[in-house]
């Protein structure tokens, strides 16, 4: 979860609540009160007052009272990650694994185990939250067919909530909001109601519409999706809804295959999310993957397409709430800090203004390094500090990513889960490291 920089206090007969503010309303449920900080909006979660999160805070919504809670994260041992192992390393068979923990507790106590085995079947899983605040993972097949929607807190997860039909091939991301569920193939983009689950609507990315060319012999492949929602616009009732996209041109569909241009694309949703709008669309680094939403700004990670990582690099860009533009000022590019020559930018991950953690790694695999740095000076490397490096075999490297829940940061990739059970500053080593199979995907649950 990203926490937005400045929490929420509330003072009631002498005493003050601190509220925990999200930069996305679906790390808040997807029925989180909105605020404004300025230019920003963050979110609280909202629940019962019965909860043992409820601050004194109250809010009137759609007929019903609910508390404003102190935060979204619960307490308790719970199902926090989900992931993928690919047994055989071939894409032929996959073991779906849950990352079991209590989040009060140091991680010495976490542990993991299979939750769904898939023989001849490779599988992506992805987290999200339905419109009614219900967790939930999309166990999906990368080819085409049914996939299917988990309850993570389920005693098994060969049974499931629904099952719906993918027309398009592997899903890499998902993100609710309300109650329709956009999910980010490789192929495009397809919008469920996560109510009844039928699919709403389907699209490829029109490139040609776009001014794109797609080169002979080469395809797109879909990395990342996000919904927001802006302002409403003088004279209407209704917010402005908007989903971006990253997507590269790429000559094959696997992680591995050559990208040649990567782009974020600006869609209007209506209130139905029955027509996703074209409206516009900008050009980032080649070998976009990876990017993290905090404030207004998207922090992307371009690995430069893995072999040629002269180009790694992040970029930031600044949103804009208009109805067409993407951004209304230059991208930032920052450079790859020097010590890390002949590596690239695989993840970021920001906690809150003064906890900000990226990963550079090398192609060989034979070092990934994590550094610590903050808002401030995210776009000076040289002053950026490495807080752990780790050395893998090459044939072991599939997936990276970097995570922070509850305070706590969580390095994955190859075959292993590096937890820390404070967010570092200095080089440190991880509180537990758990050994797994070779990790294809990984997502957070809650």
């Amino acid at each position: 979860m990203a926490l937005h920089s400045k929490k929420l206090h509330v003072r009631k007969a002498g005493v003050v609540t601190d509220i925990n503010l999200y930069t996305t309303l679906s790390e808040a449920g997807n029925s989180g009160l909105a605020i404004r900080d300025g230019g920003t909006t963050a979110y609280a979660k909202l629940g019962a007052a019965t909860d043992t999160l409820a601050s004194p805070l109250r809010v009137r919504k759609n007929g019903e009272t609910y508390a404003v809670l102190t935060s979204a994260a619960k307490a308790g041992i719970a199902p926090l990650f989900a992931f993928t192992v690919d047994r055989y390393n071939d894409y032929s068979s996959t073991s779906v694994m849950a990352l079991y923990g209590d989040r009060t507790l140091s991680s010495t106590t976490y542990s993991y185990t299979t939750k769904y085995e898939s023989y001849g079947q490779a599988h992506t899983v992805t987290g999200f939250l339905d419109g009614n605040g219900n967790r939930r993972i999309l166990l999906s097949r990368r080819n085409p067919g049914s996939s299917y929607i988990i309850d993570p807190f389920a005693s098994s997860w060969s049974s499931y909530v629904a099952s719906v039909s993918l027309g398009l091939f592997g899903v890499y991301d998902a993100e609710c909001l309300g109650k329709y569920l956009s999910t980010m193939s490789f192929d495009g983009i397809e919008v469920f109601d996560v109510i009844s689950y039928y699919r709403v609507t389907s699209y490829g990315f029109p490139t040609s519409s776009m001014g794109i060319t797609v080169p002979s012999g080469y395809g797109t492949c879909g990395d990342k999706v996000m919904c927001v929602t802006a302002g409403v616009p003088e004279g209407d009732t209704q917010p402005l809804r908007f989903v971006y996209v990253l997507f590269s041109i790429t000559d094959g569909y696997y992680w591995n295959r050559n990208r040649t241009n990567s782009f974020i694309v600006k869609y209007y949703a209506d209130n139905l999310f029955d027509d996703l709008i074209y409206l516009n669309h900008i050009e980032v680094e080649k070998g976009a993957r990876t990017w993290q939403h905090f404030g207004n700004k998207l922090y992307i990670c371009s690995d430069g397409n893995r072999y040629d990582t002269g180009n790694s690099c992040l970029q930031i860009v600044e949103l804009s709430d208009s109805e067409d533009e993407v951004t209304d000022n230059p991208i930032v590019t920052v450079p790859k800090p020097a010590s890390m020559a002949n590596g690239y930018f695989r993840d970021i991950t920001i906690a809150d203004n003064s906890h900000v953690y990226i990963i550079l790694g090398n192609q060989a695999g034979s070092y990934t390094s994590v550094y610590h740095t903050n808002i401030d000076n995210i776009t000076e490397p040289a002053l950026w500090s490495k807080v752990f490096e780790t050395t893998v075999s090459s044939g072991a490297v599939r997936f990276w990513g970097i995570y922070n829940d509850s305070g706590k940061l969580y390095v994955v990739g190859s075959n292993r889960i590096h937890i820390f059970d404070s967010l570092p500053t200095g080089l440190v080593n991880p509180t537990k490291t758990l050994i797994t199979g070779i990790i294809d995907t990984f997502t957070q649950i809650t």
